[in-house]
Order: C-alpha cells, then structure tokens, then sequence
C-alpha cells in the first residue's frame, strides 16, 4: 500500500451551519473555515452490570451519550462574524457579508446577549475509498481562541459540546475568503474606549500592534440534560457564563534610565 492520506484526514472536509433551535437546522449560511485540524465525536458513557457473574467479561449497557469536537483554523475577516456570534450568543449582530468598499474593511458589531446559538456540523472524512459523511446536532461553542504572532496569519480555534451524532451527507466544496481577506500583524491595531461605546472613531488606538492571544469562554457549559427516553441524548445545554481573557506582549521602550 503506498503511503498518502488514506485515514489522515487531510481530505477531509468540515462545513458548519447554524441551527435556529437545538439540533434543529433551517436555512442558514454555509461556513467554510480555512481547517487546519479538526475532530469530532460522540461520548457514549456505559454501566456495567452486576448480574453478569457467570461471564467473565460481564454485561455493559450504554446509558447516556452525548458529542463534542474542536477545529483549528487560520482566520479571515469574514467569517470571524459568525463564530463571535454564536459564542457571545448576541441576540441582534451586525455581520457584514460583502467588504465596505472596494479595498475598505469588514465591520462587525457584538455584545454578549442571552440567546444561545448552535451549529450543526457536516463533515467528510477524507481519503476513504467509499465516502463517510457524519453530522453533528446541537453543537454549542464553549470557547474561541484567537491568536496572533508577528511570524504567521490570525489563528484560531473552536471547541463545541453537542447533543449527538449522525449519518451525514456530503458537505459539498469548500468556499473560503480570498487570502487578501486574512489578518497579518502589520493589519492589527487595538482600540480601547469607555463601557457601551460602539463607535470605534471615538476610541483610542495603542501602537504599535502587539502579539496577542484571546479566548471566549462559557464557563461551566454543560451538556447533561439527557432524555430518559432510552436514547440518552441531552435535550439542551446549559449555556454557562460569559469569560474572556485578553493576553498581550509588546517590547516595552522608554529613556528612562
């Protein structure tokens, strides 16, 4: 057998939409992120029983199950409206879909609000010789990480918890944002202003750019709200806490001495 991507994943394919109820999906935009990894799973938990004395392995039963994955990215301007929406569960956002002008920018409006979103995610796994299509329901993002070093693009990551698993269909062909669309660190600056301003030509900027890391998180999601229906599934998830972390290094100059 010659040595390729059978079982590498490197043909695979991940396509997320958003759903308009738990683990209910309506037409929504397709988003198509630049993957780097991914993986997704469903977490069966089993029981073992005490009646199984004369097996020697005894009897296991699965009780409950439920799903969860994370997907590493590079970021564009774009779609980084869409993942800031469902984690910060913005009940009203501003995406902009189509640039401001021809080289002006993406402008994208969030505050964190109290309607949850979850995405269904449809995936390929690459490089098999039959195609094997799975599809994840009520996938809730617990948190998003975003980075950025003067040595590389804007990174991310997003890690979901979800109610299960399911045969999928094909994905499709993947629809990404031109590379002129993707963040650098001379494209960064960082603007700070008082408590409710949304209008970024009142804030000040600091320069230069720093590396920086971010994460948004929803402490203490959960998913264990099962059914007790004989699937197991959770039937919603506790959406948890809003939490955000914002890293920042820069070399310090001064002529202090």
């Amino acid at each position: 057998m010659a040595i390729g991507n059978i079982g590498t994943g490197k043909k695979s394919t991940v396509k997320l939409m958003e759903e308009y109820s738990f683990a209910t999906q309506g037409t929504s935009t397709a988003v198509w992120l630049r993957r780097l990894t991914h993986n997704f799973g469903k977490n069966p938990l089993f029981v073992d029983s005490g009646h199984a004395a004369s097996v020697e392995l005894g009897y296991v039963k699965q009780t409950v199950h439920s799903a969860q994955g994370s997907i590493d990215f590079e970021l564009d301007a774009n779609v980084i409206g869409r993942l800031l929406k469902w984690i910060m569960n913005t009940p009203v956002a501003t995406i902009n879909s189509t640039q401001n002008g021809a080289t002006g920018q993406y402008k994208h409006t969030f505050k964190f609000g109290d309607s949850p979103r979850t995405i269904q995610v449809y995936e390929d796994k690459g490089g098999m010789s039959t195609p094997y299509y799975r599809k994840y329901l009520g996938m809730y993002p617990v948190n998003l990480s975003i980075n950025l070093d003067m040595s590389g693009t804007l990174r991310g990551g997003l890690d979901v918890i979800g109610q299960t698993s399911d045969t999928g269909s094909d994905p499709g062909t993947p629809s990404v944002a031109a590379d002129n669309l993707t963040f650098a660190y001379g494209d960064i600056s960082y603007k700070t202003g008082t408590a409710g301003n949304v209008d970024i030509s009142t804030m000040s900027a600091w320069t230069p750019p720093f590396d920086f890391e971010m994460n948004i998180m929803r402490l203490n999601a959960s998913n264990q709200n099962f059914k007790g229906d004989g699937t197991g599934k959770p039937t919603g998830i506790y959406e948890g806490e809003p939490g955000l972390l914002l890293k920042l290094a820069t070399e310090l100059n001064t002529d202090h001495k």
